[in-house]
């Protein structure tokens, strides 16, 4: 069985230096915070609170049935 000094690759060498394994964590970090900025584009878009909708399905029914009957 080799000891973690014998192995080589990018996660053993992040195992033996805890400075390279902190400068990728802050670097992840980073790029995580500076991409969550660009997300109020498009996952949360601005709504309009002065502004609603209402949908009905009432079959056989005049526009203004539905507004006595229903908005009234």
């Amino acid at each position: 069985m080799q000891t973690l000094r014998e192995r080589s690759g990018p996660l053993a060498y992040m195992a033996g230096s805890g400075i390279a394994a902190n400068l990728l964590m802050w670097g992840i970090i980073a790029a995580g915070l500076m991409s969550w900025t660009g997300l109020e584009r498009e996952a949360w878009p601005t709504v309009p609170f002065y502004h609603i909708e209402v949908s009905m399905v009432y079959p056989g029914a005049t526009p203004e049935e539905v507004e006595e009957s229903i908005v009234v």
